[in-house]
């Protein structure tokens, strides 16, 4: 079935014709409602019509590129020794049941995410299952590989930050400790070779990733309680937000975009350290990809994700075993450590030397940043060319 096929006459399905990249202008800065949370950003029916209404106008401004586009020029690039190695990572899952060619879908889809009636976040769950299942197929044809970056599809946790907990999506890549270190290398590297006394990845919490799981993820619990389940990673530890919706018209899709734009404007406003952000989003059956960084937004055209073993596979893997640069972490800005009122510093690299932030974090630049990139939408998107807050985020 045709993603933009009209299917019934009480809803409209999404536009059909995108517009092209020529006709594309500046993408601009998502709105930020004035008050929101987790809860009442997907409850309260007047705060989402307010956020549907700031960006009412989004789709028409957004780039469309075809999926092979996407692959080539956007998508985190396999490790060289896995490159060639997708067809065979196939023939692994479709030998173990994970797909049936028969059928041409995954085990895990028995039906179609539009025939169930299950919540949503129950429906795309299998993904997890899906995506470990991909990983433990390329194992077998490279014993040792450990992925990056962990897939978790969970609506109802809520990524934590200093600013406040009002992203909740429903799907997202949690980075690796390792992943964090391993980008983290050259700032230590300069900070050696310059003298400088605690140098990250030296101590016990190498690259403040132990810090992180320490004073950033504290459990909601009373005291002494065991947590029922592992609290979530702050917002400075995921990538790649997920929407997700059983059905497939144009107020789902819309929807989608609206949360999704949301989350990934969020990382970025939130994380100095963030270069970019990918992202994507599911109607039914059909699978878009997106990147949004700090002067574009694209997406690529729908495929489905059910028969299209190949390209899920892909997708799935280039996430999982890519580095955390690739994934838009910016190695030139690293974290470094929280100062005694728990707020976190930095170390920046400038023409090879190491600098390290001192102010407070509420008043240092970077918080003026932030609330720049996340006020400066409030009358619906600003385009970059005429946003009263481009000069300041330049300098």
């Amino acid at each position: 079935m045709n993603p933009n096929e009209n299917t019934t006459a009480t809803k409209q399905l999404r536009a059909s014709t995108p517009p092209s990249l020529a006709s594309v202008q500046s993408p601009e800065i998502l709105a930020r409602p004035e008050t929101a949370s987790s809860a009442t950003f997907r409850t309260d029916p007047k705060l989402l019509d307010k956020v549907n209404e700031s960006v009412s106008g989004l789709p028409e401004f957004i780039g469309e590129i075809s999926v092979d586009d996407y692959f080539k020029h956007v998508l985190p690039p396999l490790p060289s020794h896995l490159e060639n190695k997708v067809v065979e990572v196939c023939n692994i899952l479709n030998k173990n049941g994970t797909y049936n060619t028969t059928t041409r879908r995954w085990t895990q889809f028995p039906q179609d995410p539009n025939a169930q009636s299950s919540h949503e976040t129950q429906v795309f769950l299998p993904l997890a299952e899906i995506f470990d299942a991909i990983i433990q197929a390329a194992q077998q044809l490279e014993p040792g590989l450990e992925p990056n970056f962990k897939l978790v599809v969970d609506s109802y946790a809520t990524p934590m930050s200093e600013r406040g907990d009002d992203m909740r999506p429903d799907g997202y890549f949690k980075i690796t400790d390792k992943a964090l270190r391993e980008m983290g290398k050259k700032c230590e590297v300069l900070m050696k070779k310059e003298g400088w006394e605690d140098v990250p990845g030296t101590s016990e919490a190498p690259h403040g990733t132990t810090n992180e799981r320490k004073e950033s993820l504290q459990p909601l619990t009373k005291a002494g309680e065991k947590p029922k389940k592992p609290p979530p990673p702050p917002v400075y530890g995921i990538t790649a937000p997920q929407e997700f919706k059983k059905q497939d018209f144009m107020e789902d899709s819309e929807n989608d975009i609206i949360k999704l734009m949301w989350n990934m404007s969020s990382i970025l406003a939130l994380d100095p350290c963030r270069r970019f952000t990918l992202g994507f989003t599911i109607e039914d059956r059909w699978f878009r990809l997106w990147i949004l960084n700090r002067g574009t937004l694209l997406r690529a055209q729908a495929f489905d994700f059910i028969e299209d073993q190949r390209s899920l596979v892909t997708v799935l893997l280039s996430f999982a075993l890519t580095s955390a640069e690739n994934m838009g972490w910016d190695p030139t800005i690293t974290f470094s450590h929280r100062d005694s009122d728990n707020r976190r510093q930095y170390n920046i690299i400038v023409n090879e030397r190491v600098y390290q932030t001192v102010t407070p974090f509420p008043t240092t630049l970077l918080t003026i940043l932030s609330d720049a990139l996340l006020e400066c939408g409030k009358c619906k998107m600003h385009r970059a060319n005429s946003c009263p807050q481009r000069s300041l985020a330049r300098t």
